[in-house]
């Protein structure tokens, strides 16, 4: 008797605007312009490191978010947060091994 394969399905969490985007950063870019300003402060070194900082915390803030998917567990059903750059990833809840197929995550045995 052959075992079927657990499966659930998983969604993008991707759909948020731009502004929404801008506005989640934001903290992180305020807090790297001020270390930036601070090391301003500090001859030649502080500024060429002031600079890098600076033009970092923009790029910080208009660069994409990384794609996560979301979605239950197969086996536990325990909502599940993960990059969705990764082939697999064991549960947090009962630490079984799931893999990420299109659209879904499928249990390994």
């Amino acid at each position: 008797m052959q075992e079927e394969k657990q499966s659930t399905s998983c969604v993008s969490d991707y759909k948020k605007s731009v502004v929404a985007h801008v506005l989640d950063n934001f903290f992180v870019f305020a807090g790297t312009i001020l270390i930036a300003i601070v090391l301003a402060f500090i001859p030649y070194v502080g500024w060429f490191l002031g600079l890098i900082l600076f033009f970092t915390g923009i790029k910080m803030l208009f660069s994409k978010r990384t794609k996560v998917l979301k979605g239950p567990c197969p086996k536990c059903a325990t909502a599940v947060r993960v990059n969705a750059d990764v082939a697999g990833f064991n549960c947090p809840a009962c630490s079984k091994r799931i893999i990420i197929k299109p659209g879904q995550f499928e249990l390994v045995d």
